[in-house]
């Protein structure tokens, strides 16, 4: 049995129930699937990709967002430019994989740690975003013919690009949901003609919801005269500060400020197994609407909010979940579909 991974990227759930999906729709009713899979905090690309390849929360796995400060070195991991494998506090389904002479591949995968065929990020994302899904469809056609690998991830980048440009409610949303359709309908068709057996799982990092109104930290702290460091991840900010005597002050101001949700101290942190030694002191999410980072986007994620938290989890084969873990699906349930497939 071979298993394919697709995750899409930034995926509403609602463009799932809205979209013309045939091929996932066969998919859904020959095997099992759920709308109310859960995804983890922060629901940022790094951090939710690195749960579905480990299994295991932010606070275990180290990445707690696209980007930290390290409080030792005194300097910014921002992962967009620094190697998050470089800094992964747990083992991979790449490297369980091959522990047990499996073959793996990664495509367009922000952590690919154990992988034996990279595809990279970059490189399928310096292609237009509308041929992007080809591109994974090209890259996916080659690894099925000549590696043959037992495992393959496939992140479709567009899905996610596609929603922080149009937003989560609009119609090129919807249309990049059918293309990746058509796309895994011909990966699957061509896994059959190849006579190689395929659990096919789809899935997502993290939701989408609506962006907006920038709210720039950094720049009202040091209004205030507040010495912290703020790192977003679109719409959750970890807040590390240099001076802990203002840790009341830094709270109570970030609380009263316009379009913040919440403001997490280290129980509510740990709550949400995100607590880290390279997280911040505070965390902050944004109300609806709202936005962290210095990107304006119309589509955001990152944050708490059911659009983000929510995801959908569809599997082509039967058994691989028992009814407890449909029941309660999360993104880290994934790890031991795959297990199970490769009967690892």
């Amino acid at each position: 049995m071979k298993v394919y991974l697709a995750v899409l990227d930034g995926c509403n759930i609602n463009w799932i129930k809205n979209a013309k999906t045939p091929f996932l729709e066969k998919l859904s009713n020959g095997g099992v699937s759920t709308l109310s899979c859960r995804a983890v905090f922060p629901t940022a690309t790094y951090t939710g990709h690195t749960s579905i390849i480990t299994g295991a929360y932010p606070g275990e796995h180290g990445i707690v967002g696209n980007q930290f400060y390290d409080r030792e070195a005194r300097e910014l991991r921002d992962f967009d430019f620094y190697d998050p494998n470089a800094c992964l506090e747990a083992v991979t389904i790449f490297e369980e994989a091959e522990s047990a002479g499996l073959d793996t591949a990664a495509i367009a995968e922000p952590v690919t740690k154990g992988a034996q065929h990279i595809v990279s990020k970059p490189y399928i994302q310096s292609f237009p975003v509308l041929t992007q899904n080809g591109k994974i469809l090209e890259e996916s056609i080659k690894l099925i013919r000549r590696e043959k690998p037992d495992l393959i991830v496939a992140n479709f980048t567009a899905v996610d690009s596609i929603g922080e440009k149009y937003g989560p409610k609009s119609k090129e949303a919807i249309k990049i949901i059918e293309d990746v359709d058509k796309v895994l309908k011909r990966i699957f068709e061509e896994y059959e003609s190849q006579d190689q057996e395929v659990c096919m799982i789809i899935s997502a990092d993290h939701g989408m919801t609506d962006g907006g109104k920038q709210i720039q930290l950094d720049k009202l702290l040091k209004k205030k005269k507040l010495d912290a460091i703020t790192l977003a991840s679109h719409r959750t900010s970890h807040v590390y500060i240099n001076s802990p005597e203002q840790k009341q002050e830094i709270y109570e101001f970030l609380t009263e400020t316009k379009g913040v949700l919440e403001v997490m101290e280290s129980e509510r942190i740990s709550e949400l197994k995100l607590l880290h030694p390279r997280s911040g002191d505070l965390v902050v999410t944004a109300r609806k609407g709202y936005e962290l980072s210095n990107v304006k986007l119309r589509g955001s994620h990152g944050g708490i909010t059911e659009e983000e938290m929510t995801v959908p989890l569809i599997i082509s084969q039967n058994g691989l979940l028992t009814s407890p873990e449909l029941e309660n699906a999360s993104i880290l349930n994934i790890v031991n579909i795959i297990k199970r497939s490769l009967s690892i």
